[in-house]
């Protein structure tokens, strides 16, 4: 079982070793830092900007599954605060004759069940949107080397035509 998501919710336990059960596997961690886009992508030669751009591949494959449980993490901790709250309001005491739901409301929204949940669920947005932005910020820079790729392979083209046109 890949140990790399070991903390994250049950549930994605459960699809992770169902995935691998299926013979897909996550990626492990790229050998290099992350790649950072140069300024001026027409400096490179042709080797330079596939490898930067195999290395932007690695990147964007490492981070999708993280961005892919912190989602989850996040949607289950968003639904741990609902079941507490409801759990809360449900088991108000009759006794104690609350006729006011927005008080019934209050009490469930201070409690500590409720409080621990909601810092839970704080860590969790945190981390997605901080994985999101990393996220996006790779797959942008790898479009932007795919797409100075394809400018070199229609400029090549023609050249090409060109050459052999009279």
């Amino acid at each position: 079982m890949n140990t790399r998501f070991d903390d994250a919710p049950e549930e994605v336990q459960q699809a992770i070793a169902k995935l691998e059960k299926q013979g897909l596997t996550f990626p492990n961690k790229p050998k290099d830092d992350i790649p950072v886009l140069p300024r001026d992508l027409t400096d490179l030669d042709e080797s330079e900007l596939m490898e930067l751009f195999a290395d932007f591949i690695s990147w964007v494959n490492y981070a999708a599954p993280a961005l892919s449980v912190a989602q989850v993490t996040e949607a289950q901790t968003e639904k741990q605060i609902s079941f507490a709250r409801s759990s809360l309001l449900a088991g108000t005491d009759p006794a104690t004759k609350e006729k006011s739901v927005t008080v019934m409301k209050a009490r469930a929204e201070v409690s500590d069940a409720v409080a621990g949940l909601e810092a839970k669920h704080s860590q969790a947005y945190a981390y997605r949107k901080m994985i999101e932005a990393m996220y996006y910020n790779l797959e942008r820079d790898m479009n932007a080397v795919s797409r100075e790729i394809t400018r070199r392979s229609g400029e090549m083209k023609q050249r090409r035509r060109d050459r052999y046109t009279i």
